[in-house]
C-alpha cells in the first residue's frame, strides 16, 4: 500500500472515530501521524467530510504545538535553573547547603553539631532541628549545642512569637536527652532564655525540673548554674535554697554571680561594664 493510500485511510478512519465519540481529544492525531499526513497532503482526498477533517487536523496540530510549547518552557526553565545554580553566588551556596546536608548523616557528632550551627546562622531552622534530633547522639554534645542555640535565639531579628516557637522546639529536643547531667545543663540554660523572653513562669518550671534532676545526681557544678539562673529571674529565695547543696568552691563562684546579678538588676548600666562596653 502506498503512503498516499495509507494517509487517506488514516484520515477517513480517524475522522469517523472522532465524530462518533463526540470529538474526544483521545482521537486526535499524534505527531507521527501528522507528519505522514503533512508529507502526503497533495494526495489527500477530502470528500464530503472536508470541513470535519480540517477541524480534526487543526485541533491535532494545536495540541501538538501546545505540548511543544510546554516542553520548550520546561527546557528554558531547566537551563535557567542550571545557569543560576552554577554561575551565581546564590546558586553556588545552594549547592553548599545540599552537599553539607547530604554529608551530615555520616559525620561524627561534633562535626554534625558544627553543621547545625552553620544552618542556624543561615536561618534554616528545620535543618538545624533535623540534624540535632537524628545525627547528634552524644548527650553532652547535644546538650552543649542546644544550650548555645537557646542563648542565641533572643539575639535574632525574629519577632518574639517566632523566637518562642524556636525555643519551644529546642526544649522538645532537650526533653529527649537521656543523660540526667546533660539534660539538666540544657534545661538550666533554656530556662534563662525563657526568662529573657518574659516567660518567667515557664522559666521557673524548667529550673524546678533541672533542680530535681541535679539533686538526684548530686551535681554541685550544675546546681551552681541553676542558682544563678534563679537569681537572674529575681527569685533570691530559691537561689539560696539551691546553693545550700553546692560544694564550697562552687558556692563561692555562685554567690559571686548571684550578688552581681542583684547589683545589675538595681543598676542595669553595670551590665554594660560587665560586657566591656
Amino acid at each position: 500500500m502506498s503512503q498516499a493510500n495509507r494517509a487517506n485511510q488514516l484520515l477517513d478512519r480517524r475522522v469517523n472515530e472522532w465524530l462518533g465519540n463526540q470529538r474526544n481529544s483521545r482521537y486526535l492525531f499524534g505527531w507521527r501521524e501528522l507528519w505522514l499526513l503533512k508529507q502526503q497532503e497533495p494526495y489527500l482526498l477530502w470528500g464530503a467530510n472536508r470541513r470535519q477533517k480540517e477541524q480534526l487536523l487543526t485541533r491535532s496540530r494545536q495540541r501538538l504545538y501546545g505540548g511543544l510549547g510546554i516542553l520548550s518552557a520546561l527546557v528554558i526553565g531547566i537551563t535557567g535553573f542550571l545557569g543560576w545554580l552554577n554561575y551565581t553566588p546564590h546558586g553556588q551556596i545552594q549547592q553548599v547547603r545540599w552537599e553539607l546536608a547530604n554529608l551530615v548523616p555520616r559525620a561524627e557528632d561534633s562535626k554534625a553539631a558544627d553543621a547545625a550551627v552553620a544552618f542556624a546562622i543561615d536561618g534554616d531552622w528545620q535543618q538545624v532541628f533535623r540534624i540535632v534530633d537524628k545525627h547528634v547522639t552524644n548527650p553532652s554534645t547535644k546538650s552543649q549545642f542546644l544550650s548555645g542555640v537557646a542563648e542565641v535565639i533572643p539575639k535574632l531579628d525574629d519577632p518574639p512569637v517566632q523566637a518562642k516557637d524556636l525555643l519551644n522546639q529546642v526544649l522538645k529536643l532537650t526533653e529527649k536527652i537521656d543523660d540526667p547531667d546533660s539534660k539538666t545543663r540544657a534545661l538550666s540554660a533554656i530556662a534563662g532564655v525563657y526568662g529573657q523572653l518574659q516567660e518567667t513562669a515557664k522559666a521557673k518550671d524548667l529550673l524546678h525540673e533541672a533542680f530535681t534532676l541535679a539533686e538526684q545526681g548530686n551535681s554541685s557544678d550544675i546546681l551552681k548554674e541553676i542558682a544563678v539562673a534563679y537569681a537572674r529571674l529575681g527569685d533570691w529565695r530559691q537561689a539560696l535554697k539551691v546553693l545550700r547543696n553546692c560544694r564550697e568552691d562552687d558556692k563561692v563562684l555562685a554567690l559571686t554571680r548571684v550578688l552581681t546579678a542583684w547589683a545589675e538588676q538595681r543598676n542595669p548600666r553595670l551590665r554594660e561594664v560587665g560586657n566591656g562596653e
